[in-house]
Parts: structure tokens; C-alpha cells; sequence
């Protein structure tokens, strides 16, 4: 997760300020820095961005294999099912 605009383009959650409470919300980067993540959401306020993510990260908890690293999972499954969707 991240808000730093440099290293939003590596993150798997990655934000990225456009005005006063308003921010684009990116998906979907590598944990290695193998994948930059790509544009999910534009300009869109905090209470959005919970509308979101809310989903994603249910289905993260719901379909998480046991042993499996808490990050780099969440964009295996769940981010970019919503990226191509």
C-alpha cells in the first residue's frame, strides 16, 4: 500500500492525491517491482475508495490459501479480476 507518488506505480494499492481529499486509485502491482500497477479509479473521494476496495479485500480473505504471504496475494486473485472487469 501506498501514498508516495513515486512508489505508487510499484504498489498493489497504490494512491496518488489529485486535490483536497481526492486521490486516483491504483491496482495490481508486483511486490518484487515486477508489475506496475495500472489506473482502477480516477479522482474519487475517501468514502469511494472504502466502496472499492471493500469488496476486494473480502474476496482476498475469503478465497486466501493457508501459508500464503499477505502480500502479493491480494493482486493474484482479487485485483485483477476488478482490473479486467
Amino acid at each position: 500500500l501506498s501514498s508516495h507518488t513515486q512508489s505508487a506505480g510499484l504498489a498493489e494499492i497504490g494512491f496518488v492525491g489529485k486535490a483536497p481529499g481526492h486521490y486516483n486509485l491504483y491496482l495490481g502491482g508486483g511486490f518484487s517491482g515486477q508489475r506496475l500497477n495500472k489506473l482502477y479509479r480516477e479522482n474519487i473521494n475517501e468514502a469511494t475508495i472504502l466502496e472499492a476496495l471493500t469488496p476486494l479485500i473480502q474476496r482476498y480473505a475469503a478465497e486466501r490459501e493457508d501459508g500464503g504471504r499477505a502480500r502479493g496475494a491480494l493482486p493474484a486473485r482479487a485485483l485483477l479480476r476488478a482490473l479486467t472487469a
